[in-house]
């Protein structure tokens, strides 16, 4: 009996996503919104062969767009609820 394989190749956005702990939650047309409740992050693309995601920690509500290529060499993303608030912040300079 074969299988059939239904996660996405390594390499694409999608792979990427999941890989990082985030869950498909709704698309508006050829945009897609990517979450991750628990940390409260968020994650968006305009197309699914996007060049670019942002990335907003809905806590704080401070967003960051990055090149896709990225992602791969991504082994987290920090936000407020992801770890010790307190702790000191390499965010963008803040």
């Amino acid at each position: 009996m074969a299988s059939l394989d239904l996660r996405p190749a390594k390499g694409t956005i999608l792979y990427e996503f999941l890989r990082l702990g985030l869950v498909f939650d709704h698309s508006d047309g050829d945009s897609q919104t990517w979450m991750d409740y628990g940390h409260a992050l968020r994650a968006d693309i305009t197309a699914p062969d996007a060049t670019e995601v942002k990335l907003t920690d809905l806590t704080t509500r401070l967003p960051v767009t990055i090149p896709v290529s990225q992602l791969a060499d991504t082994d987290a993303i920090v936000t407020w609820k992801s770890d010790d608030p307190t702790a000191t912040t390499t965010k963008n300079g803040q």
